[in-house]
């Protein structure tokens, strides 16, 4: 018999059939605020560059370089992937995987693919944004 691990967070689902338990969606909610902390001062002492890929994975968000985030966004209207249109789209997505992986993804596209990254005002704008939204969907109701 071999037994796995599988965290908490990866137990629910993300669907919009299916809403995550109140565990989950405090997880969540508490990632989202830690984060927002950070990108609203990033010169704090919070690792970023594995912290950050490290708690998505953790809460079950995909890494999948943005699909599922860019068609969503697509759709409501977004010209250009984390671009121009941005907030108003975010704030139409209701699904947590969805805003989750798109922060994921962005996160992954910084720090592994873009040559000397830089933490500057719009990419936090960018993770802020994305964060907010996080917290309304999974905030106590």
């Amino acid at each position: 018999m071999i037994r796995r691990y599988i965290p908490v967070y990866g137990l629910w689902a993300f669907d919009s059939s299916t809403s995550p338990d109140y565990e989950g969606k405090k997880a969540v909610f508490l990632f989202a605020e830690a984060w927002e902390k950070f990108f609203k001062n990033p010169d704090s002492s919070k690792d970023f560059e594995d912290g950050f890929g490290r708690e998505c994975e953790s809460l079950g968000f995909q890494m999948d370089c943005g699909e599922k985030f860019v068609f969503e966004c697509k759709k409501r209207g977004c010209k250009t992937p984390y671009g121009e249109g941005l907030k108003e789209a975010v704030a139409d997505i209701d699904d947590i995987e969805v805003i989750g992986s798109g922060a994921f993804s962005y996160w992954r596209g910084l720090t592994h693919w873009d040559y000397m990254y830089h933490l500057g005002p719009e990419e936090c704008g960018i993770f802020l944004c994305l964060l907010r939204r996080l917290k309304e969907l999974t905030c106590k109701k």
